[in-house]
């Protein structure tokens, strides 16, 4: 884990490298730091329930089967929308009657042309796209409606990485006046916890993913991240906060890097990968 604090932008950063680090720095957050911020047993709130918070850790690497059915009926019904294929940047097969890399003898048996050659498809834009997801919800969101913005990620992973691209994925969720810095100043302090969850060559798990960027996750494991330190801690945990540009920066640097956020519904999902791969096309 990379901590980074910027005291400019008074908020401080939590870098992980996965999902089970987050577990392990949670893990050590003590439990009367958490106090009434524990939502294990709240599943209104979090779209879930756990009798611990051994529970909890434990999810986080078991298959959760009601967020699966639900990305396969997204992915369904994003499907049927009919987006746009990204541009594939796969290697594909072609034939030559007098140079190529391999000879394939049932073409030759046929009297087609033989020599195999391998060319990777012209496309533009980047072969490694880093996808950021802003996780953050104010209390008032439902926990199946944060799981849209996730379910949308997912699905753009995965039709990009069928395309031949490269994809490292985040999931962030910042909040601001979370701690303070002392009882007289107010609560003036931000946190934001970045997970990296797929690195560009890690293969695609959606089953742990779809744990990963759910409500449930959110609400408990993020929840607790934000009790840590020993700054005074606001007793909303502060309010939810879209990501700016320099906090970004702490994440990834690339320049063509995506922010997913403001997805709540089937239609914005749509809306959202049809941006990106058209952005992505540029």
């Amino acid at each position: 884990m990379l901590h980074t604090i910027s005291q400019n932008e008074k908020t401080e950063y939590f870098i992980f490298d996965s999902l089970m680090d987050l577990v392990a720095d949670a893990k050590a957050v003590p439990e009367k730091r958490v106090g009434t911020h524990d939502q294990t047993n709240n599943e209104s709130f979090t779209g879930r329930t756990f009798k611990s918070w051994d529970d909890v850790y434990a999810a986080t690497t078991q298959p959760w089967h009601h967020g699966i059915t639900v990305l396969d009926r997204m992915m369904k019904d994003l499907d049927d929308a009919h987006l746009p294929k990204p541009v594939s940047r796969k290697r594909k097969p072609r034939f030559d009657e007098a140079d190529g890399d391999e000879l394939d003898y049932d073409r030759m048996r046929c009297g087609q042309p033989f020599w195999r050659k391998t060319q990777r498809q012209n496309a533009k834009g980047p072969a490694t796209i880093t996808i950021i997801v802003n996780m953050s919800a104010n209390f008032r969101v439902k926990h199946e409606d944060i799981l849209w913005r996730g379910a949308a990620a997912i699905t753009l992973t995965k039709m990009l990485e069928e395309a031949g691209y490269r994809v490292e994925l985040w999931a962030t969720a910042k909040s601001n006046d979370v701690w303070a810095t002392n009882s007289k100043s107010g609560f003036d302090i931000a946190a934001m916890p970045a997970i990296r969850l797929k690195a560009p060559s890690d293969p695609l798990d959606c089953s742990t993913l779809i744990s990963a960027v759910s409500g449930w996750c959110f609400r408990t494991l993020i929840f607790r991240e934000y009790c840590r330190g020993k700054h005074k801690i606001a007793g909303n945990l502060g309010h939810s906060l879209a990501p700016n540009s320099h906090d970004l920066d702490q994440i990834s640097r690339d320049a063509n890097r995506i922010l997913i956020e403001g997805v709540w519904d089937h239609a914005a999902a749509v809306q959202m990968i049809r941006d990106t791969l058209a952005k992505v096309a540029k």
